[in-house]
């Protein structure tokens, strides 16, 4: 599995490790560039099943979303049945962009980012609290 915003090192790098999973984490905002080159060396020698990519698209502006979204159909291409899942956090009651400390919290529902996806995926649907996306 290819983690696209994995976040920085913690319990689900070990949970999967302990249990002989392929994970590989990247994230350039909370992983050294060396973690973030090797994987996406990995990717593209070896490879993945799935690229998933959780509450990250919702913490980025305009121009950030559309080269995270070329990065995931990029990734993607690399995965055996190329799927991307997508989820976000999206909490109705809260305001939508809202900025604190440097970062958006964009707080939409996840139908609104299927017309981003679409520019790169070939198809993009709903599945429950996700978005699947193939190329």
């Amino acid at each position: 599995m290819f983690d696209f915003g994995a976040g920085k090192k913690g319990k689900i790098d070990d949970f999967f490790f302990e249990r002989n999973i392929r994970y590989v984490p990247f994230d350039p905002f909370n992983r050294t560039p060396e973690s973030n080159g090797f994987a996406w060396d990995f990717l593209e020698r070896m490879g993945t099943d799935v690229v998933t990519c959780a509450n990250v698209l919702n913490v980025l502006d305009d121009s950030e979303l559309e080269q995270a979204i070329r990065s995931l159909r990029y990734a993607t291409g690399h995965s055996l049945k190329g799927m991307c899942f997508v989820s976000v956090y999206h909490a109705p009651a809260k305001p939508r962009n809202l900025r604190r400390k440097g970062y958006i919290q964009r707080n939409q529902p996840l139908s609104e980012y299927t017309p981003f996806l679409k520019k790169e995926f070939d198809k993009v649907w709903n599945v429950g609290k996700f978005l699947a996306c193939s190329i």
